[in-house]
């Protein structure tokens, strides 16, 4: 235009601009998870997390969430503020989400161990009360009873029963490492004349055994000449 710049000396006066904080932003707090093997103890985790805050905020809550037992549960944020400059200012947050943890208690390593045992076939009963629980928490009570039997001649596991006491049985993962009972066939001898012979289902007849056998062998079915002993 017609203003000569050269004419004027300028002063400034110059504004400020300011960006306010956008409280209206999402903010998401979060209770903490936490897990660990079962002992006896409660689990507990207070601490919580937060996204979309500024460095200049912090946040106290209060969280509530217990587990004891094997298994899981909530933890939940029962109360909040932020803070700024140890300030309050919740109330100028409009879109806060709370969200839950979760508190897990696995369950405990036990192993149940019973005896083995063996014998010849007599007619009666094996048995090995031998049997221990190991891996209980400490105070905590199982009682194991060993309960396999065996009378023919077989191998069988030996079973057990456990009669919990202060322990629980949904508190621990049992593995096992059972003992065997084992019943041997009984050897029979038979007395054939000039010697004395084993029964196992067939008979070697020796040499000097003058029998009506050219084979020198009776099976199971074949009537023998001698005298069970």
């Amino acid at each position: 235009g017609s203003v000569n710049p050269d004419n004027y000396v300028l002063s400034e006066d110059l504004g400020t601009l300011t960006v306010l904080e956008a409280y209206d932003a999402p903010v998401v707090i979060t209770a903490a998870s936490a897990d660990k093997t079962y002992d006896g103890t409660a689990l507990e985790d207070s601490t919580v997390t937060a996204t979309g805050l500024g460095e200049d905020f912090t946040i106290e809550a209060t969280v509530e969430g217990s587990q004891t037992a094997a298994d899981s549960s909530e933890n939940e944020i029962t109360g909040y503020k932020i803070l700024k400059d140890g300030v309050d200012v919740t109330e100028q947050f409009t879109n806060v989400t709370l969200k839950k943890g979760t508190l897990t208690v696995s369950k405990a390593a036990a192993k149940v161990e019973t005896g083995s045992a063996e014998k010849d076939y007599d007619g009666t009963a094996l048995t090995d009360a031998t049997a221990t629980i190991t891996g209980l928490v400490s105070g905590e009570t199982a009682t194991v009873t060993a309960t396999g039997t065996i009378t023919d001649a077989d191998t069988t596991d030996n079973i057990y029963e456990i009669e919990w006491g202060t322990a629980k049985a949904d508190n621990y993962e049992i593995t096992e490492e059972l003992g065997t009972l084992t019943v041997n066939p009984l050897k029979v001898t038979f007395e054939l004349y000039c010697t004395e012979v084993e029964y196992d289902g067939y008979i070697i007849l020796p040499e000097c055994f003058d029998g009506y056998y050219p084979d020198k062998m009776i099976d199971r079915d074949a009537p023998v000449f001698g005298f069970l002993r």
